[in-house]
């Protein structure tokens, strides 16, 4: 029997030693087999995985001290490239997977779901792409899934979630799409949860509430929709949400019933959320930060905020919340950040605000309707960084008592408002400021002379008050304290009565100075030559003042200048030719002086150069033949001087040219032909010269032109040839002679300060409409604006991007605020980014065109469209690509397709009262088909597929908006009307 027992023991022991041998080399070959598939800089593994020693002893490698099964493989940070093997799959014994930090491409292995005792797989900021494999979310073991800042894609699995370990799922900064599938709350111990930065969509599922033992969730910047599950508060483990940057509706709604809550951070910015703030707020009492902002959020603030105890950071920003400020506010005394601007509140600032100890930022700017005066006990919190209460209606005094310090204070503006009295000069003691805007107001007496205090001031905005220079002073003095400013890059002091002399000190401003505007401010005395001293300037504004003397020859070193504003002074003399050497201005506004001689020649090799005043000056002689062929050139006005001579044959070469004014000088000769080529230009006026001849034929092409002046030459009078010319150009700019069919209504264009945009807004403006432009830049909106009041139109300009949502809700907010009504709506904005192949589109890319094409027309009429009655209309954009797109606008076609179809299914959507159609322009010289119509080959290639021989106008297209827009088609929706010139058009 003892034989019997040995024999059978010693089999075991053999047995057990061949598996174990076995086992070990499975180890090693898996091992081995990784190695192969990866590469370093510094061949880090290969010289360290060697043969001749165990793998146990191997760096990273982590074996159990008796049966030597590999358990742990970390490698993080060693720039290691290649794909992860298969074979690690076979490790079996492997618990901890840690590669993070690194360069590893290719796929995760399916295999490795299936490892038996896999806790931890850590592989996170890779270049991994394809799908996360299934098996993960079906190990039973694993405990920490770490898959952020990779490149993977596609969904998570939508089938059963069987994790009943898993505490951590980190899945960020991928590229997923789909949805969070309801298993997700079968992860029961789950405590980390993050999807940020990827492109789920979808809602939220309810089963989240299943966590229990949930403490991070961050779902930001995703396309989630739908709304917050209630339920989510009611997990009393939770400690950080983030749900940010997504698309998320409806109010935000707490369970009724008491909530334990140990929530400290709640980010819920840039959604869709609406309604009010839920008055059991206070249940979340552990509250820290609270993210609100860029929502639809109405109602008052709740009055009993200030229960939030514990609250050290509230935003909540762009919203329409109205009311007053609660005074329960200055109860929270742990509160450091409050930012409530671009909201509608009104009424007074409580003074129990000033309670608020720890506060470092406020802002309730750009609310319009505060009023009465700033409460003195906010200026004694000397914890203050950031004041902000510009854009309201807020008068009175800005408090001036002496024991005021805010030593930390760093941003104050108050600007825009109706406050007066002088500045304070506590304001000079803040030695930390960089910011002092208290433009548009009503301050009065000195500037200080001890602004010099604010060493580390960048930005001086004082413009457009009653300030005044030093009483019985002749040079003004602040500028000279204003050296002591070093890091100074802006000064706005214009449109006060200043009444002194520039000192020749000004020089000696900051170097980093980059913008200098004194217009409009009584200014005497000569420019100083000291002003070439600062080097980083950009922007020179003196106009409107008393400036004489000649234009110092040291302006041509500042080297950086784009715009060099004189005019309406008393200046004399020549314009020095060292402005020749600005090389990067693009403005020269010297109008309104008394400058004489010769214009310089060099003028014309200022490349940069748009726009070019020199009116009402005494220039004489010539005008240089090199300005003629300033290609880049926008504007120029050379009026009311005394030039002579002819114009050239070849002033087509101004191919860019906009407005023209020759008016009241000695010009001679006949009027070029090549005039006609001038296509962009809009304003023409050569009257009182002495031009003879005909008038040339070829003005019957300028498709731009909207005013033009021959009048008091000698031009030939022969009838016909003139109702030939003008017939053309009243058919072209038939808002000449144009019925008013928009008399009364109120019309929105999106992207309309240029091209067909602009145009469809001219067009229902001349005929008597008032318009609402906008464009993704201020400065090109306020442009347009200009030149549509000057022909007597209606405009309100307003900053949009259509992909933004709360810059889309403030222009349909802004119309009604100001019109009261809306009538039309034409959806005109789109980008084309890529010229790629579909196939070779990135993936944001797609998105982007989607985006902005598509998707933003959508949610603008989705704003607009409670305040379109009986009888409105809207008129969507589409292309000629959408119905044969060519080979690089392909992607680009796909979305004005979609426009197509779009018009079908809103038209039977908003019938029988509101009227949707569409119209898919040809091919359009415009700043958007550039890349495409300068190419000469190119464009006579697209002429000879219309049946017309020419390319569209901008006209065209606002003719055909005009017809569907007005009452002419009250019988027509629901189509698209093509305007092409005849091109094929069927899908």
């Amino acid at each position: 029997m003892e034989k019997h027992i040995f024999l059978l023991t010693l089999l075991f022991l053999i047995q057990f030693s061949t598996s174990l041998a076995s086992s070990n080399e499975t180890d090693q070959q898996a091992l081995l087999a990784f190695q192969n598939l990866i590469t370093s800089p510094t061949h880090f593994l290969a010289n360290n995985w060697t043969k001749n020693t165990s793998f146990c002893s191997w760096f990273g490698v982590t074996c159990t001290p008796k049966r030597q099964r590999v358990v742990a493989l970390a490698l993080p940070n060693l720039q290691l490239q290649g794909t992860i093997s298969t074979s690690l799959a076979n490790l079996s014994f492997l618990s901890v997977l840690n590669l993070q930090n690194n360069s590893f491409h290719g796929g995760i292995p399916y295999g490795i779901g299936h490892m038996p005792r896999l806790r931890v797989i850590d592989v996170k900021n890779n270049q991994l792409n394809g799908s996360i494999p299934t098996s993960l979310f079906q190990n039973r073991r694993v405990q920490v899934i770490s898959l952020a800042f990779n490149e993977l894609s596609g969904e998570m699995w939508r089938g059963p979630w069987y994790v009943p370990e898993l505490r951590v799922l980190n899945l960020r900064n991928n590229s997923l799409t789909g949805i969070i599938p309801p298993s997700v709350g079968n992860a029961t111990k789950m405590m980390n949860f993050s999807l940020s930065g990827n492109r789920v969509s979808g809602n939220i599922p309810k089963e989240v509430g299943n966590l229990s033992q949930l403490a991070f969730l961050y779902l930001f910047d995703n396309q989630l929709t739908g709304s917050i599950p209630a339920t989510l508060f009611n997990i009393s483990s939770l400690l950080a949400v983030s749900l940010s940057l997504n698309s998320l509706s409806g109010p935000l709604l707490l369970d009724e019933g008491n909530i334990v809550s140990n929530l400290y951070f709640l980010s819920i910015y840039q959604n869709q959320i609406s309604g009010c703030i839920p008055s059991n707020i206070c249940q979340l009492t552990e509250l820290q930060v609270l993210f609100l902002s860029f929502n639809n959020i109405t109602g008052d603030l709740p009055r009993n905020i200030g229960c939030l105890s514990n609250l050290q950071e509230f935003y909540i920003r762009h919203n329409l919340i109205k009311g007053t400020i609660p005074t329960s506010l200055g109860n929270i005394s742990t509160l450091q950040y409050l930012y409530c601007q671009n909201n509608r509140i009104v009424g007074q600032i409580p003074p129990e605000l000033g309670k608020l100890s720890n506060l470092r930022e406020l802002s309730f700017a750009n609310n319009s309707n505060l009023i009465g005066q700033i409460p003195e006990a906010i200026f004694n919190i000397s914890s203050l960084e950031v004041i902000c209460f510009n854009f309201n209606n807020l008068s009175g005094r800005i408090p001036t008592t002496t024991g005021l310090h805010l030593p930390n204070l760093e941003v104050l503006e108050l600007g825009v408002n109706q406050l007066e009295g002088e500045i304070p000069l506590f304001i000079t003691n803040a030695s930390k400021l960089q910011i002092l805007a208290l433009e548009l107001n009503s301050l009065t007496g000195a500037i200080p002379t001890n602004l010099g205090n604010l060493h580390e001031l960048r930005s001086l905005l004082l413009h457009r008050n009653q300030l005044t220079n030093e009483p019985r002073e002749r040079e003004l003095l602040f500028s000279n304290s204003l050296a002591d400013c070093r890091m100074l890059e802006y000064i706005d002091v214009g449109e006060n009565p200043l009444n002194g002399d520039l000192p020749n000190s000004i020089g000696n401003l900051s170097s980093t100075l980059t913008y200098l505007n004194i217009q409009d401010a009584h200014i005497n005395g000569l420019i100083p030559t000291g002003i070439s001293n600062m080097s980083s300037l950009m922007t020179l504004d003196f106009r409107g003042n008393n400036l004489t003397g000649s234009i110092p020859s040291d302006v041509g070193k500042l080297k950086q200048l784009q715009g060099l504003f004189l005019t309406n002074n008393k200046l004399h003399g020549h314009i020095p030719e060292t402005v020749c050497h600005l090389s990067n201005l693009v403005q020269l506004f010297l109008n309104g002086n008394e400058l004489s001689g010769l214009i310089p020649e060099c003028l014309g090799n200022l490349s940069m150069l748009q726009k070019l005043y020199l009116g009402s000056n005494k220039f004489s002689s010539k005008f240089p033949l090199s300005l003629w062929k300033m290609s880049g050139l926008l504007y120029l006005s050379v009026s009311q001087n005394s030039i002579e001579g002819e114009l050239p044959s070849d002033i087509g070469g101004m191919k860019a040219i906009v407005e023209l004014y020759l008016y009241s000088n000695h010009f001679s000769g006949m009027i070029p032909t090549r005039f006609g080529e001038l296509q962009n230009l809009q304003y023409l006026d050569l009257s009182n010269n002495s031009f003879f001849g005909q008038i040339p034929l070829s003005f019957a092409n300028l498709i731009s032109l909207e005013y033009l002046d021959l009048s008091l030459n000698v031009l030939s009078e022969e009838e016909e040839e003139v109702s030939l010319i003008f017939l053309s150009l009243c058919n072209q700019k038939n808002h000449i002679k144009m019925e008013k069919r928009f008399e009364g209504k109120v019309v929105i264009v999106t992207a309309s300060t240029q091209g067909i945009g602009f145009s469809i807004a001219q067009r229902l403006g001349f005929e008597g409409a008032s318009v609402v432009i906008s464009s993704r830049k201020q400065e090109n909106v306020d442009e347009a604006v200009k030149k549509l009041r000057d022909g007597g139109i209606e405009v309100l300009g307003l900053e949009c991007h259509v992909s933004n949502a709360q810059q889309r809700k403030n222009l349909i907010d802004k119309t009604i605020q100001k019109y009261g009504k809306l009538d039309v709506v034409v959806s005109n904005a789109a980008v084309n980014p890529s010229v790629d192949a579909i196939l070779e589109t990135k993936a944001s890319v797609i998105d982007k065109l989607w985006d902005i094409n598509v998707k933003a027309a959508i949610l603008l009429l989705q704003d607009a469209a409670p305040y379109l009655n009986k009888g409105s209309s809207v008129v969507l954009i589409s292309s000629i690509s959408g119905y044969s797109p060519p080979a690089s606008m392909g992607m680009y076609g796909v979305t004005k397709t979609a426009l197509l179809g779009l018009t079908k299914a809103l038209a039977a959507e908003m019938s029988p009262d509101i009227r949707v159609n569409c119209v898919a322009p040809g091919f359009v010289p415009t700043h958007f088909t550039d890349l495409i119509t300068s190419n000469e080959q190119v464009r006579r290639d697209i002429e000879g597929k219309t049946l017309l021989n020419r390319l569209g106008t901008t006209q065209d297209m606002a003719a055909a908006v005009a017809y569907l827009a007005s009452d002419d088609a009250s019988y027509v929706t629901g189509e698209t009307l093509v305007v092409a010139g005849g091109m094929p058009s069927r899908l």
